[in-house]
């Protein structure tokens, strides 16, 4: 006999990478109805391209068509591109001094690396939402995206572990 609920939610499931979950294939763009319609009209466009231009020099014409594939592909390069470029920050709980340290040892492999001090720490303790005999302050490590295979080699040879990202 099937059971229903009136109300309620369902479990939750963890944000990971399962069996139900995978990456978007635009990572940075987000289409709306008319960004869709002009990739598919130049998919199309594209496609009758190739397929008049395999007719003109006498082949046969569905060996035109894979060239439906290049506006696509050419959307998916600019998004992995800008991508790459944009920063990401990764926060542990190290002190701005063991950040700096890896921030050195990344710039030694070619890493353009930062410092970002939490900013709970640039204000004046009277101001401060925790009391003055807080621990030393933390700080995160900034990198681009494309950097993140060098980043998770140091961060691992330090014993930290970088979380895979989405």
């Amino acid at each position: 006999m099937p059971r229903s609920r009136r109300r309620g939610y369902g479990p939750y499931e963890p944000l990971g990478e399962g069996p139900g979950r995978r990456r978007p294939w635009l990572r940075t763009a987000q289409l709306n109805v008319r960004g869709w319609s002009a990739l598919i009209g130049l998919c199309a466009l594209a496609g009758l391209a190739g397929t008049l231009l395999a007719r003109a020099i006498d082949v046969p014409a569905w060996a035109g068509s894979p060239l439906a594939l290049l506006p696509l592909g050419a959307v998916i390069l600019v998004d992995r591109r800008r991508w790459a470029a944009m920063e990401t920050s990764y926060g542990w709980g190290g002190s701005v001094a063991d950040v700096s340290r890896m921030v050195e040892e990344l710039r030694a492999y070619g890493v353009a690396a930062a410092v970002r001090p939490d900013p709970r720490y640039e204000q004046p303790w009277w101001d401060r939402i925790d009391s003055p005999a807080d621990p030393e302050p933390t700080a995160s490590l900034v990198y681009a995206n494309r950097d993140e295979a060098a980043v998770r080699t140091v961060l691992r040879g330090h014993g930290v572990d970088l979380p895979d990202l989405p």
